[in-house]
C-alpha cells in the first residue's frame, strides 16, 4: 500500500524491492515490483541468481523468468543484485529488446569496483540504458556506499550518485535504437 500511494501522490512509477514469505514453502521470494503512477502493479520479478556466499539459497526460492514491462512507451526489464554477475542472463534480457534495465542491489563497498564494471558491461551487452540502484548504509560487518549509476547503451556513465539522494535521468528510445542499428 505504501508504494502504491507514494506513486499516486508523487505522480511517478515506483520500482521497489520486497521479500515475500509463504506460498507453500518456508523460504521467501526476493522480489522487485513496479507500480504505475496510478498505483497499479505492472511487473514483478523474482531474483533468479541467489548469492551462495550469503547462503541465500537457505532463505530464498530462486525465480525462473525474466520480467519485461512498458511504462510510457519505454520497455524495461529488472534484475536484482547478484544477477548482475551472469552475462547469459543479460543476453536473454537483450533478446526482449528493452530500452532500459533496472538493477536493484545490496552491493557491498568492498566489491564496489565490480559493481561499476559490471553495470557498464551490461549496458554494452544489452545495448540499452542500465540503471543501477545500490543500497547506502552500514551493517555490523558490511558497508554499502551507493554508487548508483545510469549507463547509456554505449557504456557511457550518464549519472553517478555516492549517497542517498534522488535524481532523474532521461531514457531516449531513439538513442537505444540508433545504437542497436550501428552495432547489431
Amino acid at each position: 500500500a505504501f508504494f502504491r500511494s507514494s506513486a499516486r501522490a508523487h505522480g511517478i512509477a515506483v520500482l521497489f524491492g520486497v521479500t515475500i514469505r509463504g506460498q507453500g514453502t518456508p523460504r521467501a521470494r526476493n522480489m522487485a515490483c513496479v507500480v504505475t503512477v496510478r498505483g497499479n502493479l505492472v511487473a514483478q520479478y523474482q531474483k533468479m541468481h541467489l548469492f551462495s556466499l550469503a547462503r541465500e539459497q537457505e532463505t530464498f526460492v530462486p525465480g525462473n523468468a525474466i520480467t519485461t514491462f512498458v511504462i510510457n512507451g519505454v520497455r524495461m526489464s529488472i534484475a536484482i543484485c547478484y544477477d548482475l554477475r551472469f552475462p547469459g542472463f543479460f543476453e536473454a534480457i537483450a533478446r526482449t529488446r528493452p530500452h532500459a534495465v533496472v538493477i536493484i542491489a545490496d552491493w557491498a563497498a568492498a566489491r564496489i569496483a565490480h559493481w561499476d564494471t559490471l553495470l557498464r558491461a551490461r549496458a554494452l551487452d544489452t545495448a540499452s540504458y542500465v540503471i543501477g540502484v545500490n543500497r547506502v548504509g552500514e551493517e555490523p560487518r558490511i558497508t554499502y556506499n551507493g554508487h548508483s549509476s545510469v549507463y547509456g547503451p554505449a557504456g557511457d556513465r550518464l549519472l553517478f550518485l555516492r549517497g542517498a539522494t534522488v535524481r532523474t535521468a532521461t531514457i531516449n528510445r531513439k538513442t537505444v535504437e540508433d545504437r542497436r542499428a550501428a552495432f547489431p
